[in-house]
Order: C-alpha cells, then structure tokens, then sequence
C-alpha cells in the first residue's frame, strides 16, 4: 500500500495522469482562453475535499502558461482557506 501527501498532482511523463484529467484540463484551459482577448473570466472548481480541485486547477495553469507569451493570460488564484474570518 502506497500513501502519498496531500499535493496537488502535476502530471509530466515522469508522473502519468492516472485519474484521466489531462484532456478536461487541456479544454477548460482552452476554452477559457482562446486565442483573442477578452475582458476576464472567473473559474471556479467545486468538489469534495480529496476530489483533485487543485490538482485539476494547477493542470490548467499549466496549459495556460504554456501558451506563446502574448497569449499567456494573467491568472490570479484566490483561495478562500486564507482569510482568518468571515469578516475579514
């Protein structure tokens, strides 16, 4: 039995994606950037604790940030596990 850490999975040819996200990561990373620009879009990934959401998100940074320079978007990442208090 193989136990691993609660890190987002990043899949390279050194680590193959198990869980068949790659293509829905590629899509979503496609759809939301296409090759125009756009004004900006909120993505956001729902899903029980362990489901993979931020492996799935850093999947698709990944292919955003593979794209040619001019049409790398600007991604900003908010986490909501951050804020100390509802009223923060």
């Amino acid at each position: 039995m193989q136990f691993s850490s609660d890190r987002p999975f990043l899949s390279s040819k050194a680590t193959p994606d198990l869980l068949s996200r790659e293509e829905f990561c590629r899509s979503v990373a496609d759809r939301i950037c296409p090759s125009t620009r756009s004004l900006g879009i909120t993505l956001s990934i729902e899903g029980r604790w362990g489901s993979g959401k931020t492996s799935v998100l850093e999947q698709i940074k990944r292919y955003l940030n593979s794209r040619p320079i001019e049409q790398q978007p600007f991604v900003l990442t908010f986490n909501p596990w951050m804020i100390g208090a509802l009223e923060d």
